[in-house]
């Protein structure tokens, strides 16, 4: 009986194709939730394996002859801390082993000092009303020096994280630096008569004759930093009408202006309408360069009538650990002797506080790149096949040159 039952039953219906392809998917949709998460850890592993062990070539970067002027920029420079750790390991060169072409082919950097200059000695006591206190050592200053940095900008919030005795201690160390100076801190303000502008910074570059002047403000500051009226302090942009008098002295007196702009939020790459107004009033005063810092993330760039405006270069040297945070940039200038300028963005990644080249196909150099390129136009900035973004700028009035020279 049970044989003759087996014999009757019916065979299966064989599937057509369609068939098996909805058996297919439904049970691919059932393991969907596992298979995600394996591919997301395959995917994420080779992204980090990519970045950590695929070597990083130092750039070579060539000098052309028919340069009148070469510069670099660059945002936040942190040499305390844990960076000081990396450097007790493995030396100051250590961290510009991949920057150090560039400063060596520059006549002219600068970037935002960001913290005062404290020795591990030193009896003076951190500011407790802060979060947070950094410091560098004394031979910080000869290091950057080394790398042709002419101006630092320490009208910041952090130049008193040992108080007002370590502001005075750390601008006394940069003016009596025979090579590298200090811009930010301001003798006094009166509060009636004039004004002097002594926190305005000249340097006149060997070869050229060019003078550059380099001229710090801050827009955030520690408490009761600011400059008074019977003692020094951080520049700041409270008074508008004075910023506006020391970039119009700067711009009469040099060839080329640099102003250092320390404002924004701690982590945000927005722009407000506040700072949009301010760097288009520094630009018609007659600011050539602004280089914006303190989010530690890097922030769009505006062109405005040839003059470029950085609102965030980010972090160029620190030991934050946040993605966004370790995103580097180094912008190199170039002045042709007919005016033409350009301005490439060299996009790091620090890694142990060393901005090392990052990957023409990583991830965080297109998020950095679409941050740079918001604000600008498509016919103000090129790409090149390395991935490289090129400003050009028209520069002739650094030179003297009149339109059609």
């Amino acid at each position: 009986m049970v044989d003759q039952l087996r014999a009757n039953k019916p065979k299966p219906r064989k599937l057509t194709w369609q068939e098996h392809f909805l058996r297919i998917m439904k049970k691919h949709k059932r393991q969907l939730p596992v298979h995600t998460s394996i591919l997301a850890a395959v995917t994420g592993g080779f992204l980090v394996a990519s970045t950590l062990y695929t070597p990083a070539e130092v750039p070579d970067v060539e000098r052309s002859d028919n340069n009148a002027l070469t510069a670099s920029f660059v945002g936040d420079v942190m040499l305390g801390r844990h960076v000081q750790d990396a450097v007790d390991q493995k030396g100051y060169d250590h961290l510009f082993e991949y920057t150090d072409p560039f400063f060596a082919a520059s006549d002219y950097a600068t970037g935002n000092f960001a913290h005062p200059v404290i020795p591990a000695d030193s009896d003076l006591s951190p500011n407790l009303d802060l979060s947070v206190n950094l410091r560098a050592e004394p031979e910080s200053l000869d290091v950057l020096a080394e790398r042709n940095f002419k101006v630092m900008n320490i009208a910041n919030n952090n130049i008193f994280d040992y108080d007002y005795l370590g502001m005075t201690q750390t601008r006394d160390r940069f003016d009596d630096h025979p090579a590298i100076d200090a811009t930010g801190i301001q003798t006094s303000v009166p509060n009636t008569g004039p004004v002097t502008f002594d926190h305005i910074r000249y340097t006149e570059l060997e070869g050229s004759g060019l003078t550059v002047a380099t001229i710090g403000m801050s827009d955030v500051i520690a408490f009761d930093a600011g400059v008074r009226s019977n003692r020094p302090g951080v520049a700041t942009f409270d008074v508008f009408a004075h910023v506006m008098r020391a970039i119009i002295e700067a711009s009469s007196q040099s060839d080329m202006v640099v102003v250092h702009a320390h404002w924004g939020e701690y982590y945000d790459s927005q722009v407000t309408t506040r700072q949009q107004e301010i760097a288009a009033a520094m630009v018609h005063a007659g600011a050539d360069i602004i280089v914006g810092h303190n989010p530690n993330v890097p922030g769009p760039v505006e062109i405005i009538d040839d003059s470029v405006v950085f609102y965030s270069l980010g972090n160029f040297i620190f030991d934050q650990g946040w993605s966004r945070s370790k995103q580097s940039t180094l912008a190199y200038y170039e002045l042709g002797e007919n005016g033409e300028a350009s301005l490439s963005l060299q996009l790091f990644s620090l890694r142990d506080a060393q901005p090392r080249p990052l990957m023409n196909t990583s991830l965080a150099r297109l998020q950095m790149e679409n941050t740079f390129t918001k604000m600008l136009e498509d016919d103000q900035w090129t790409k090149n096949s390395d991935g490289m973004i090129t400003l050009t700028l028209d520069h002739r009035h650094i030179l003297g040159l009149e339109e059609g020279d």
